[in-house]
């Protein structure tokens, strides 16, 4: 089992919403609006692992990425701070504090 795949489990067990993107991307590679609504269950991400996502171009690639669908459902609000005076701001004057960060390559 990939490392994705267990990250897949390990998120849909915490109670958050994933979808697979196309890889280096922020695109779905699949049909995401119910997964607004319900967490995917393990045989669908068995079947994203097993017989790849569609690709944009009419195939199927087993090179994804993931995303976790923020909101609601998953309980998940993002704050994006741009820099890192930005990041201090959020957490001395709004009191906003997280255990989950993500750097982008735009920063």
């Amino acid at each position: 089992m990939s490392s994705l795949w267990q990250a897949a489990i390990r998120y849909t067990n915490m109670g958050w919403s994933v979808i697979p993107l196309l890889l280096s991307s922020k695109t779905p590679a699949i049909p995401w609006t119910k997964y607004q609504t319900e967490i995917v269950d393990e045989e669908t991400i068995t079947g994203w692992m097993t017989n790849g996502v569609p690709d944009g171009k009419g195939g199927f690639t087993k090179a994804f990425g993931l995303a976790v669908v923020t909101g609601r459902l998953s309980n998940i609000v993002v704050v994006d701070c741009d820099n890192q005076d930005a990041v201090t701001y959020a957490i001395n004057e709004m009191g906003l504090f997280s255990t989950f960060t993500c750097a982008t390559t735009r920063g």
